[in-house]
């Protein structure tokens, strides 16, 4: 499963085919992610927390 944002995960038990939760691997590969694409480009704060949290301008009204 790939997450396009955090809110994206759901907080249920998640299990690999082996049966091992796999939540812990999946919120690395996330961080991973993210941390490769803020090191492609420079934002500001205010940006990532916006783009990582999905965040639109009608929410933050």
């Amino acid at each position: 499963m790939k997450l396009k944002a955090l809110k994206d995960l759901n907080l249920c038990e998640i299990y690999c085919k082996q049966g091992e939760r796999c939540i812990n691997k999946v919120l690395k590969q996330e961080a991973i992610k993210w941390v490769n694409e803020v090191d492609g480009r420079k934002w500001n704060a205010d940006e990532w927390i916006r783009e990582f949290f999905n965040i639109t301008e009608e929410e933050l009204k």
